[in-house]
């Protein structure tokens, strides 16, 4: 759930989809070479694994195990190894790219996981990387009051800042695509969302939300959004990713703002490169001056700056008075 990008599911045995971020290929990456390095299963959880099955499930083969929710019920049961980790994540995978409909046990599993936090052994990089699937795998077929509390807590309360911008994105999956239930549950969830723009954590995706949540991608900020847009990406106590955020939510209105921004040499590249790019989509002629000098500061900031001029220059005519200069 990028913050921005189209959700999809991950391929076989691959890093899960994401939108506006790359967090979690940077995580599981590094553990994911530990997970495969070695076929010797863990030997002591394995017999508490195998007697806490439900008779109906399989017991998994620990040495090959299948890509199924037998491995995914021992895993989440027994914390699972190098060998089962990655099969019980490979079986959420499939699930949410063949669109399968998961049975009532597979259901409850499942989201017996998610209500639980997961098992105490997994370390915070499988975790993340395990839930996601598991977001996958419910969105599409298994939309239900249940899932979208369940999110809503973990965007809420869960200690790990990306685990709560993972249920916020999939909350806002629901939302786009018609799948979050009407009436008061809805309600709860925008008021939430709300109270998130004041997050250190999560503001940044909690304001972009917030800012489409009636009127689409293409629509403006309601006067209570630009407040809160603007008050973030001008206070430096928040994250630098959260205030780039918070300035491309602002659109047009955020031009004096990121005015500001490019030429202050204190603030961070990253902040600095979405300010110019706001300016080079909603400035005018006037920035062609400024925007050329820092185009010659650094090759980072040139790699936004000559986009946001060509894009000023080549503005056509018919499309209103650009923003005059404040």
């Amino acid at each position: 759930m990028k913050p921005s990008a189209q959700p999809g599911s991950s391929p076989h045995r691959s890093r899960p989809w994401l939108w506006l971020s790359g967090v979690l290929a940077i995580v599981c990456g590094g553990v994911g070479a530990l997970w495969f390095a070695s076929r010797t299963p863990d030997p002591e959880p394995v017999a508490v694994a195998i007697t806490s099955l439900p008779p109906a499930v399989p017991v998994p083969d620990l040495q090959e195990p299948a890509e199924d929710f037998g491995t995914f019920l021992h895993v989440l049961r027994a914390g699972g190894n190098e060998v089962t980790k990655p099969a019980a994540i490979a079986w959420l995978d499939k699930v949410a790219r063949e669109n399968i409909a998961l049975t009532g046990s597979e259901y409850e599993g499942v989201m017996e996981m998610i209500r639980s936090g997961g098992h105490q052994s997994w370390n915070s990089g499988f975790r993340l990387h395990l839930f996601n699937s598991a977001f996958n795998a419910l969105q599409l077929r298994h939309p239900s009051g249940e899932f979208t509390g369940e999110l809503l807590r973990l965007a809420m309360r869960d200690a790990d800042r990306t685990m709560r911008l993972y249920a916020l994105q999939h909350l806002n999956l629901q939302r786009r695509t018609g799948r979050l239930p009407d009436g008061a549950l809805a309600d709860e969830v925008l008021s939430a969302v709300r109270g998130m723009s004041a997050d250190n954590g999560v503001a940044g995706y909690a304001i972009e939300i917030l800012a489409t949540w009636d009127g689409g991608e293409d629509a403006e900020p309601t006067p209570e959004i630009l407040r809160i847009a603007l008050a973030t990406a001008s206070d430096d106590s928040f994250p630098t990713d959260v205030r780039v955020t918070a300035i491309h939510a602002a659109g047009s209105a955020g031009v004096p703002l990121a005015r500001t921004i490019v030429t202050d040499a204190g603030k961070h590249t990253m902040l600095r490169k979405a300010a110019i790019a706001l300016i080079g989509r909603h400035g005018s002629s006037a920035d062609l001056a400024s925007l050329e000098t820092i185009r010659s500061e650094s090759a980072r900031l040139a790699q936004a700056a000559e986009p946001a001029i060509a894009r000023l220059r080549d503005r056509p005519d018919g499309r209103g008075e650009p923003i005059p200069y404040q």
